[in-house]
């Protein structure tokens, strides 16, 4: 009896009841709840848009023709460069016309010499200052003063008639020199006025050795270098684009033709600022439509370009086809999509600070500020708005951060 009970012991057998296993932790403790962001979900005026391709266009391009011949000096532009009107872009070498300058000048300060008409220092003289003038004026009255002393003479028969006649004679011949000389005077200043025109005309010249911007522009083409000859009257390869105003050119689809007016603004995007919203007002709509499309040409003038659209950068115009319509909108995040099937988690509320995510299919709509449309969800509704993929129906929850919905660009 003994021996049994010690093999008993030894092979481990149980004596009494089985006794029950402790069980662990994880089997017995109630699932924490998810943290999740949240959103309450509005309603917002919503525009159907349509987008389709356009093109910056400018308005007008110029290859620049000389107007001078001669070898270029200076280049003061590249390609790509921003230029004012009036902005002096090349100079011309000159050489010939600087001297037919200096002739002229020298022509015109000689007859303004030989005229008196000047003081030395180039102020004009009085005509009563011009020596000639002054000196035949000072004669002239000289020999007026003794004709009429020779008057009262022979008016009391002091002297004869032919002593009379002859003082006369000297007097208007006094006077027809003083004539003589105020007719100089304006010989003097018409020629003056004619070599004053021979010279200016020949320093207006001087424009036609600069190359200069008619217009604001961007150097669309600058095939000039420096060293370079360019002969009078032909183009020169310095091509500039304007950049005021800059347009906006696409074709519309017949079929929404009838919804844009002359003066409607329409939205536009560009790559190379995606972020940057401008605007264009519609100028200009084609009577005709093209003949393989059936297309409308539209032409807008960009509102306020920035400077970095350039002509010829592709955009994405925005034209609007419905009137705006009130929509149920979430985040772009509070929407889950597996298999072709969207679903959002609506929180209801299980306590003071829980939620229960009950998981509700919707259909969506525009997306827009990464806020999207949907059907199925009723303004003011909670939903979650992060960490969805780990969410199943009737989960707990508690809130995170509260997503604020933006004001969007059709409000």
């Amino acid at each position: 009896m003994l021996g049994i009970l010690a093999l008993m012991l030894l092979t481990g057998c149980p004596t009494g009841k089985p006794k029950t296993p402790r069980p662990s932790p994880s089997a017995s403790a109630t699932p924490s709840a998810a943290k999740v962001d949240v959103a309450r979900a509005v309603t917002r005026s919503i525009a159907r848009d349509l987008s389709m391709p356009g093109t910056v266009a400018a308005e007008g391009a110029v290859n620049l023709a000389a107007e001078g011949s001669g070898k270029v000096l200076e280049l003061y532009v590249d390609m790509g460069d921003f230029v004012r009107k009036g902005e002096v872009l090349a100079r011309i070498d000159s050489d010939d016309l600087q001297m037919q300058i200096k002739t002229a000048r020298a022509q015109l300060d000689e007859t303004r010499a030989e005229s008196f008409l000047y003081w030395p220092d180039g102020s004009p003289r009085d005509p009563a200052d011009v020596p000639g003038v002054r000196k035949a004026k000072a004669a002239m009255d000289n020999a007026h003063q003794k004709y009429e002393e020779y008057r009262q003479l022979r008016a009391e028969e002091l002297i004869s008639d032919q002593n009379l006649a002859d003082i006369r004679e000297q007097y208007l011949q006094a006077k027809a020199d003083y004539e003589t000389a105020l007719e100089k005077l304006e010989q003097a200043r018409a020629a003056i006025a004619v070599s004053q025109a021979q010279y200016e005309e020949v320093a207006r010249r001087t424009r036609y050795y600069t190359l200069t911007a008619p217009m604001d522009a961007i150097v669309q083409q600058c095939g000039l270098n420096q060293g370079d000859v360019v002969t009078a009257g032909h183009t020169t390869d310095l091509v500039l684009v304007s950049m005021s105003p800059l347009l906006i050119t696409l074709d519309v689809p017949q079929r929404y033709a009838a919804e844009l007016r002359v003066g409607e603004t329409l939205r536009f995007t560009c790559d190379a600022s995606p972020r940057s919203n401008l605007r264009a007002t519609v100028r200009r709509l084609s009577p005709v439509a093209l003949t393989d499309s059936r297309a409308i040409p539209l032409q807008a003038v960009v509102e306020s370009p920035p400077r970095w659209l350039r002509p010829g950068m592709a955009v994405k115009v925005w034209l609007r086809t419905e009137a705006p319509q009130l929509q149920v909108m979430v985040p772009d995040g509070a929407v889950l999509t597996q298999d072709e099937v969207s679903t959002v988690f609506v929180l209801e509320p299980s306590g003071a600070k829980e939620y229960v995510a009950r998981q509700r299919t919707v259909k969506t709509g525009l997306s827009k500020q990464n806020w999207v449309e949907v059907e199925g969800v009723k303004a003011d509704e909670l939903v979650a708005a992060s960490d969805l993929v780990g969410l199943h129906d009737g989960d707990k929850v508690v809130t995170g951060e509260t997503l604020k919905a933006p004001r969007l660009e059709s409000e």
